[in-house]
């Protein structure tokens, strides 16, 4: 397996996080007024999300082969990575003020304005192997 993404908070070596980083600094200040701002992972809720995220990530690596990591940034010397679906979906919409969302179904509504989408299914052709 080329890499994993997980929907959830991670940190260098699946350590438990106990600050507020800067990648969501930078998604709450710069994309919040036009995508959603991001649990904070410091956070009581968050830090349950990472410790959901790190078994899940444990547990991945002992089910799957996973190729090793080539970013200077990374979590871990196997190719994990944190993903924001919500902010991923609502850059590729063209109008996200003609969604209406809450922030428990952003990632669905968002999903739904993008199914058919041209731009979405060629990602997906281009991302996912043949």
């Amino acid at each position: 397996m080329e890499a994993i993404a997980l929907d959830g908070p991670l940190w260098r070596g699946l350590d438990t996080i106990d600050t507020y980083r800067k990648a969501e600094q930078y998604l709450t200040r710069g994309l919040a007024a036009r995508i959603g701002k991001p649990g904070i992972s410091n956070s009581p809720g968050g830090r349950d999300l990472n410790t959901a995220a790190n078994t899940l990530a444990r547990e991945a690596l002992q089910a799957a082969t996973v190729a090793p990591a080539r970013s200077a940034q990374a979590v871990h010397d196997r190719a994990i990575a944190e993903a924001f679906p919500s902010s991923f979906l609502g850059l590729l919409l063209p109008d996200r003020s003609a969604v209406a969302v809450k922030r428990s179904n952003r990632s669905d509504r968002y999903y739904k304005a993008l199914a058919g989408d041209e731009r979405l299914q060629a990602l997906i052709v281009r991302l996912l192997p043949t």
